[in-house]
């Protein structure tokens, strides 16, 4: 019987590590689209010079760089389509 119990247990963990495995790629793969993002801002948007005495103004500066970024991606998306769509 303790023997049943080792090899269920064994079974278990090796699961679990597997599990947590393919979960950690994942979260990987999303993680790193969002440092690339984060790269960029601090590199071209000064985003690692923010001083601000409080948490909240910081925070706002960080919406705002990042509703920037968003809107400049967007406009260049929507300037190659109809580019794309000329050429065609």
């Amino acid at each position: 019987m303790e023997k049943n119990n080792d090899c269920i247990q064994k079974v278990d963990k090796r699961f679990k590590s597997e599990t947590l495995l393919n979960l950690n790629l994942m979260a990987m793969k999303e993680r790193t689209s969002v440092e690339r993002v984060n790269a960029y801002l601090k590199e071209y948007f000064q985003l690692n010079n923010v001083r601000y005495r409080s948490g909240e103004l910081a925070k706002v500066h960080v919406d705002l760089l990042c509703l920037l970024f968003n809107a400049s991606k967007l406009a260049v998306d929507r300037i190659n389509t109809k580019l794309n769509d000329k050429a065609a």
